[in-house]
């Protein structure tokens, strides 16, 4: 349902859409020579105890291949909202520690590059210790109005941006 929904507004919005088969993003977009690789998540509000905030993450691989986010808050199958933010917004808001230590997004993207890579390439009992790479956004459902992606609300006009 989620990316039926989300096709159907990009291609309201004159992007020519397709499924993406492998790992790392759900949908490619393109739209006047313009190409998106597009990490869908969603968050279902009947889905979350009463009083509970509810936990979606990124792998290092959504994160290195994807080129935009677009979570999406249902209640049921009732549309609350759209967040749309390409990755480098995702994680410059995100306030995890991982992106602190790196002085520009265009360092944190090339190490996980290559970290990521290290991390497929690791053998099972591996001595190697390779840090855990996904980034982990929590949603608390009585504070929708103060997430800290609430900025991010049916902001379409992200996908135009770099």
């Amino acid at each position: 349902m989620h990316k039926g929904l989300v096709s159907y507004k990009l291609l309201s919005e004159g992007w020519d859409i397709s499924d993406h088969f492998g790992d790392g993003f759900d949908l490619i977009s393109e739209k006047d020579n313009r190409f998106l690789k597009i990490e869908l998540k969603a968050i279902d509000l009947n889905s979350i105890k009463k009083g509970k905030a509810a936990t979606q993450h990124l792998s290092a691989n959504e994160i290195i291949t994807a080129t935009h986010l677009i979570v999406t808050v249902f209640k049921g199958i009732e549309t609350i909202g759209n967040y749309i933010m390409s990755i480098r917004q995702f994680v410059e808001n995100s306030g995890v520690k991982k992106y602190i230590k790196y002085s520009t997004y265009a360092e944190f993207i090339k190490e996980y590059k290559k970290l990521s890579l290290a991390k497929s390439q690791q053998v099972k009992n591996s001595k190697t210790k390779i840090e855990r790479l996904d980034i982990d956004f929590s949603f608390n459902p009585d504070k929708i109005k103060k997430w800290k992606f609430a900025k991010f609300k049916d902001q379409w006009i992200n996908l135009e941006k770099n």
